[in-house]
């Protein structure tokens, strides 16, 4: 995995677990607003991950088979 898939597991990875204590922990309608947030932050992380990995695969097949 190249770095930048790395650094997107690792944002959706602590996004997920702030998210998730913040809406555990916090009582108020902000700490609700704010833990629903993170946890759509980390969606998107790993949902652009798995885009990435399709893309780093595609490229590998073509290095390895230029024609095809």
């Amino acid at each position: 995995m190249s770095m930048t898939g790395r650094l997107t597991a690792l944002t959706g990875g602590v996004s997920t677990i702030a998210g998730t204590a913040v809406l555990a922990l916090g009582h108020s309608s902000t700490a609700e607003i704010v833990g629903a947030a993170l946890l759509g932050l980390a969606g998107i992380a790993f949902t652009g991950l798995a885009f990435l990995l399709v893309g780093e695969s595609e490229d590998r097949d073509r290095v390895r088979r230029p024609g095809g």
